[in-house]
């Protein structure tokens, strides 16, 4: 999601009118409009309430995850330890094919009935809802056993691809590969099939980000039972699935429940050395294939879910998932806490396995929340990433604030032989076991140092990162809707170029914001804005008497306050068609009433040493409206 869709709304300029013509406040069968907010809440007796389930927070050797990189480690231990026992995925299709068969008019939306590539020798078929307007548009994957079912030509309730799209989304609907949910074909695929579904969705994903008509950071997944597994294993196993919503798949393993098979060989039960009879285990018919090693290791689904965090969640609950399912998704809650966010997971209940109108609602207006209006928040920005819990400016910090949805800072310098690098001082000495100046290091010199070990002994062994590397590191996190500033500190005149260049060689120019030496050089502004119209630069105002001039400067488009503003100067700032990051020793924190009074000013970001603490700060804040008179109290 690129910084001209998501921060408007971060500084109340705009609404969802930006995005596409979105249908008013969704509402329920009997009108009332749809009232998210007790969705996520458990029941008082469940809230907090364990499971019986290992807590993902622990390590497999028994170490508890304390903050967001140790989050980072661990949900890639889960993620290595659930490949490891489905199969990992063939290489996703890098480009694949939607083929338009034919397409007609329907309501207020085109239908198009296409064939789309989901693996490198398979196609499904399937349509493809496209909403009238401009665009680009939130979009939703949705699976089910046929896609006629999801776009309301078959069944009752099940049609959420319809739902979606007369609400403004863009819906691509598929259905079972090999045409029975109950003999997958897996195109020669070695993984269990559910994982193959998984696979599947990724694919679909590619597909649905690649359209000039699709915001590529808003793009969630929904299905119903069998589509529901497929939507759960689709979005836990893509953090490029900006949220998702899972209708009553059994989201726990319950061998109690007919429906919450997933020992089934169509499912994770699938043995090259035995074949079970479908039904409940027994003695006589017992576990196979991975699901069999998962249950005797101690994996439960509440671990993917897990995964999904700080994206949201709907659990749309009927038979298979009752209201006890919180005493698993309170895990979800609390790595979600961890990372400093709320109101990320929610269960929806009704009696009976079937879809309900009123459950469709709720699902449109989850959707509608997280996909059709962009996100209310103050971006937080890592300096130097997790610097307090990791070594700065190396790839795995900058890698857990991605996984956190944490924006970050990086600095930028330049290697004897031309390469960008990233490093905060001009010399080696103080974050590698190197000595001297960078600028007299080649980049094998660089790459050749531990950047690691100065900050403890555990991280021995990372390297200094180049830009490059940073930049598809961003591109290849399209949900992450984070700000990312790149602190310019070469004195050249071609590094502005050269950034532009690799910025836009990744396609992440638009979710960059240059600093450092652009904030109080104008050269440095005019010559990105040469390489690139659509550069987001900062002019600095260190006083508050500097305002005027920040404001007006030229080629700049957000402006670098090192003092808290007051309402009236963060709208000052917005009157003239810009942004405000806040930034120095005010806020870099641990520092909450700062914080408070930068985010109740109506700031868009704050660089802060705290990113975490800074978020739970700003979830509590209010910020002012956009109406608000001048002087008024926030």
């Amino acid at each position: 999601m690129s910084l001209a869709r998501i921060l408007p709304i971060l500084v109340g300029l705009s609404s969802a009118g930006a995005f596409g013509v979105f249908a008013a406040p969704t509402r329920a069968d009997d009108g009332a409009p749809v009232d998210l907010a007790p969705l996520f809440r458990p029941p008082p007796a469940l809230a907090g309430a364990p499971a019986g389930l290992r807590s993902p927070l622990l390590f497999g050797d028994g170490r508890r995850v304390t903050n967001a990189f140790e989050w980072s480690e661990r949900r890639r231990e889960i993620r290595g330890a659930w490949d490891a026992l489905l199969g990992s995925w063939p290489a996703l299709v890098p480009s694949p094919r939607l083929e338009i068969v034919a397409s007609e008019r329907r309501e207020s939306f085109t239908q198009h009935r296409v064939r789309v590539q989901v693996a490198a020798e398979q196609v499904l078929d399937g349509y493809l809802l496209v909403p009238d307007g401009t665009g680009p548009f939130p979009a939703v994957f949705v699976p089910y056993y046929e896609p006629e079912t999801s776009i309301g030509l078959r069944g009752e309730h099940r049609d959420f691809a319809l739902q979606l799209t007369r609400h403004g989304f863009v819906s691509l609907a598929v259905g079972s590969p090999g045409g029975d949910a109950r003999l997958p074909d897996r195109a020669g695929a070695v993984c269990q099939p559910l994982a193959y579904l998984g696979f599947i969705a990724a694919n679909c994903h590619t597909v649905l980000a690649a359209r000039d008509d699709v915001d590529p950071g808003r793009i969630g997944i929904v299905g119903h039972s069998y589509g529901g597994k497929w939507a759960l294993f689709g979005s836990c196993l893509d953090d490029r699935y900006a949220c998702a919503a899972w209708c009553d798949p059994g989201i726990v393993f319950d061998e109690t429940r007919g429906s919450v098979n997933y020992q089934e060989p169509w499912y994770l039960g699938l043995d090259a050395g035995r074949t079970r009879q479908p039904g409940l285990v027994t003695p006589d018919n017992p576990r196979t294939g991975a699901y069999a090693e998962l249950v005797a290791r101690g994996h439960d689904l509440h671990e993917l879910h897990a995964l999904m965090a700080p994206r949201p969640f709907l659990v749309s609950g009927g038979s298979e998932d009752p209201p006890a399912r919180w005493a698993a998704l309170n895990h979800a809650v609390a790595v979600n806490e961890l990372l400093g966010v709320h109101e990320r997971v929610a269960m929806a209940n009704r009696p009976a396995h079937p879809p309900t109108p009123e459950s469709n609602a709720q699902i449109v207006a989850f959707f509608t929340r997280f996909l059709g209006e962009p996100p209310a928040d103050v971006v937080a920005v890592a300096h130097r990433g997790l610097l307090r819990d990791a070594p700065e400016n190396t790839l795995p910090g900058f890698r857990a604030c991605l996984d956190a949805h944490l924006g970050f800072e990086f600095d930028v310098r330049r290697s004897s032989d031309g390469a960008l690098v990233c490093i905060h001082d001009d010399t080696l000495d103080r974050t590698t076991d190197g000595t001297g100046p960078v600028a007299a290091a080649t980049l094998d010199d660089l790459r050749a140092l531990d950047a690691g070990g100065w900050f403890a002994p555990a991280f021995r062994g990372m390297r200094v990162p180049t830009v490059d590397e940073i930049m598809a590191l961003i591109a290849a996190h399209p949900a992450a809707a984070g700000l990312y500033t790149v602190d310019i500190k070469v004195d050249d005149d071609e590094v502005e170029r050269d950034l532009v260049a690799i910025a836009g060689r990744h396609g992440v120019l638009d979710r960059l914001l240059f600093i450092g030496r652009a904030i109080d050089h104008p050269d440095v502004r005019r010559r990105l804005r040469s390489a690139d119209a659509g550069c987001h630069v900062a002019a600095l105002a260190s006083r508050r008497e500097d305002l005027p001039d920040a404001i007006a400067a030229a080629d700049a488009d957000w402006v670098y306050l090192r003092f808290v503003p007051t309402t009236d100067d963060a709208r000052a700032i917005r009157a003239a068609g810009r942004r405000t990051i806040v930034a120095g020793a005010a806020v870099a924190g641990p520092a909450e009433d700062p914080w408070r009074e930068a985010v109740a000013a109506g700031v868009a970001a704050i660089l802060t040493d705290h990113p975490i603490a800074l978020r739970r700060v700003a979830a509590v804040t209010r910020r002012p409206s956009p109406a608000a008179p001048p002087g008024s109290a926030p």
